[in-house]
Order: C-alpha cells, then sequence, then structure tokens
C-alpha cells in the first residue's frame, strides 16, 4: 500500500495490514502532518497536482515500521483533538503533548516514523524563565516586606539620637549648673569629682604655705626683724624634720638592701691631696 502525505506529497510504501479496516493516524516523516488515512488509499490523481516534482520515495525499513498492531477505531473527539495537536506542531514547531487517553492506550503504538530533530534554544529559554522572575518580583507581598524593612530602618534611625541633640543636651547641662537635670548616678559622680579636686588643691595650699617661709626666711627676718626669733626655730624644726626623713629613708633603703641580700657599692678613695714639690738632687 502506498501513503501520499497530502501537504508535501511523500509518498511511502507500507505493508497493506499496516492500516486496519476502521482506518489510523499517520504521520509524515518529512513535513510531519498527521492525517486520517482509510483502509482504502484515494486514487493518486485526486490528490496529486498536475505536474508535481518527482518526491524521494522512502524505503519502508527507513521511514516505517512494518509491524504496527491494529486498535479499535478512534471517536470522533479524540480524532479532533489529535487534528488539533497535529495543527499546532505544523505552527508552533512544538511536540504533541499526550491526551487524557494515551494512558488506556500505551499498548498501540503509532508508526515510527522519522523525523528531523529539533534543536531547543536554551538561552531563549533561560532569557524567558529570568524575565518571568523579575516580573514576579514586584508581588505584593515583596512590596509588603520592602516597606517593612524601610519601616524598620527608619526606626532604627529615630532611636539612634544625633549629634545636634547631644550638643543641646550638654549645651543645657552646662547652663544648668546646680545639676537639677543629671540622673543620681551622674550626680554622685559629680559629687566625688569635685571633692577630690578640692583636697588636691587644699593639700597643695596648705603645702605652699608651710615651705614659703623656709625658703624666704632670711627676706623674713631683713624685713621684719622681730619674727628673726621665730623665724630661726621654724627654720630649725625644718630642718631637724627634713634629717629624720633622711635618716628614716637610709633605713628603709638598708632594710630593702638586707632583704634583697644587695650590698653597698663603695667607691673607691680618691687622694685629694695636693702633690709634693719636687725635691733637688744632692750635690
Amino acid at each position: 500500500m502506498r501513503l501520499i502525505c497530502p501537504k508535501c506529497n511523500a509518498q511511502y510504501d507500507i505493508a497493506s495490514d499496516a492500516i486496519p479496516e476502521g482506518g489510523r493516524d499517520v504521520q509524515c516523516s518529512s513535513c510531519s502532518h498527521t492525517w486520517f488515512q482509510t483502509e482504502q488509499t484515494p486514487p493518486a490523481a485526486s490528490t496529486v497536482v498536475p505536474t508535481p516534482p518527482p518526491a524521494p520515495v522512502s524505503s519502508p525499513a527507513s521511514d516505517v515500521e512494518a509491524a504496527i498492531t491494529k486498535r479499535k477505531p478512534l471517536d470522533s473527539s479524540i480524532a479532533d483533538i489529535l487534528r488539533q495537536e497535529a495543527a499546532r506542531e505544523n505552527t508552533g514547531g512544538l511536540a504533541p503533548t499526550p491526551t487524557p487517553d494515551a494512558p488506556a492506550q500505551q499498548d498501540i503504538r503509532e508508526p515510527a516514523l522519522t523525523r528531523p530533530a529539533e534543536t531547543i534554544n536554551k538561552d531563549e529559554t533561560r532569557r524567558r524563565i529570568s524575565m518571568m522572575a523579575a516580573e514576579d518580583t514586584t508581588t505584593p507581598a515583596t512590596v509588603a516586606a520592602a516597606a517593612t524593612g524601610a519601616v524598620a530602618a527608619a526606626a532604627n534611625m529615630r532611636s539612634v539620637p544625633s549629634i545636634d541633640e547631644i550638643n543641646e543636651q550638654l549645651r543645657a547641662r552646662s547652663q544648668n549648673g546646680d545639676g537639677s537635670n543629671l540622673t543620681e548616678v551622674e550626680q554622685q559622680e559629680v559629687a566625688q569629682r569635685r571633692g577630690f579636686r578640692r583636697g588636691f588643691t587644699l593639700m597643695l595650699l596648705l603645702l605652699a604655705i608651710l615651705i614659703a617661709p623656709y625658703f624666704f626666711a632670711d627676706k623674713i627676718i631683713d624685713q621684719l626683724p622681730q619674727l628673726a626669733d621665730p623665724m630661726e626655730s621654724y627654720v630649725e624644726i625644718v630642718d631637724n624634720t627634713r634629717l629624720w626623713l633622711n635618716d628614716q629613708f637610709q633605713n628603709a633603703r638598708g632594710l630593702i638592701e638586707g632583704f634583697t641580700g644587695a650590698e653597698d657599692a663603695t667607691a673607691p678613695a680618691v687622694d685629694t691631696a695636693p702633690p709634693s714639690a719636687p725635691t733637688a738632687p744632692p750635690e
């Protein structure tokens, strides 16, 4: 039996029992056109143009499988679905999708006709997927999440005091010297610092008052002779105090050296006597 494609006029020679009595759907391996073929082959004159170009005749071994099992006639609805899929293949170049009744008809094999390999542009597919993903990023959930993050960032910025606010607080505290706007801990720290400063200043003043008469005793006696005896007594007391402090320092130093086992290094004696004049040799 010879099959002729009504679209590209390709001819195929198949076995006579390949087409059942009720007919079946066949597909052209050259143009992928699908049509419903009955058992009786239509006359060639009705399907072929007046002067058709010679079409290559494919051998049954390379294009069509001879062993095709018989099946029941297809319903009209299934045939319509198959025709729509064939039309979509011709227009879009996509592979046909299986029909819902396909799992029930797994035991029926279609004639395996050779088809040209279809190349799929993977880069174009990835580009379209990335565009769809970019469009999905502007969903209401994404917008709400971005708004929540912006509100949280603004709240964090408001929680941190600015430099102007800190300067205003310091300026107000410096203007209010009574410390009414300070906390209890800050007031205690200020009181401790003030007490230390006052005590240190008082000790320096007392030390200056005690040391100044000792250094200026001669001038005071010259200016005020009536204070000569008290000033001499004061100078003597200060000298004795200095000697006593020196003795205490030396004793402490000796104790420390005794504990550490250090020995006092004695300086070598230096002959300070003037050199004797040279004597003349005897005559």
